[in-house]
């Protein structure tokens, strides 16, 4: 029991130790009271208050205007590019490329020229995005190839990702054409019910 007491009594001594609280050092006095008014005293640093608005939300300096919004702008105006003056000894395709009654605006159409075996008959259709002849389609649907080289040719339709042949619109064939020198190949309009993307 003896031991039960002097364990309780040490340990009770060693707890109360640890939860005492050391006194620090005793807070500073100054000889000038705190401010509580605002602005602040004037400091030994400039007072970056001076400079600034002294509007809400003060001491923020004023907001800068802004240009926003910007009034309406209007649309650019399609420009076409300049048409090269026409070779007598070079031929021209045109037509109209729509999807429904949409115009198909902002496309490339490549000419791909139609490769045959050594018995003329025409087997593939040869096309290439750096060398291959090409246009953008107009605000109307509208392209035009001018100073094409004579020869069989079909129309390639290019999304910037997928190359597809344009078909004769309503059948499975490829639309193939003969340019001559000289002449200019009408395609009309094109009409699709769904174009690729």
């Amino acid at each position: 029991m003896n031991r039960l007491l002097l364990f309780f009594v040490v340990f009770s001594l060693i707890g109360t130790g640890a939860c005492t609280s050391i006194p620090l050092a005793p807070p500073i006095q100054t000889s000038e009271p705190a401010s509580t008014g605002y602005p602040a005293p004037e400091a030994p640093y400039p007072n970056p208050a001076a400079t600034m608005d002294q509007t809400y939300p003060y001491p923020f300096a004023a907001p800068v205007q802004s240009p926003y919004p910007y009034p309406d702008i209007e649309q650019p105006v399609f420009i076409p590019s300049p048409t090269p003056t026409k070779d007598p000894t070079l031929g021209i395709v045109k037509g109209r490329l729509l999807e429904g009654k949409n115009p198909v605006i902002n496309y490339s159409i490549f000419l791909a020229e139609v490769r045959k075996d050594a018995k003329g008959t025409e087997l593939a259709a040869k096309f290439s995005p750096v060398d291959s002849p090409r246009v953008e389609t107009q605000p109307d649907g509208a392209f035009l190839f001018v100073n094409v080289v004579p020869g069989r040719f079909a129309l390639i339709f290019y999304t910037g990702l997928n190359a597809f042949l344009i078909n004769i619109p309503d059948k499975t064939d490829p639309i193939i054409f003969t340019v001559d020198a000289g002449e200019t190949v009408d395609l009309g309009d094109l009409v699709y019910d769904d174009l690729p993307e």
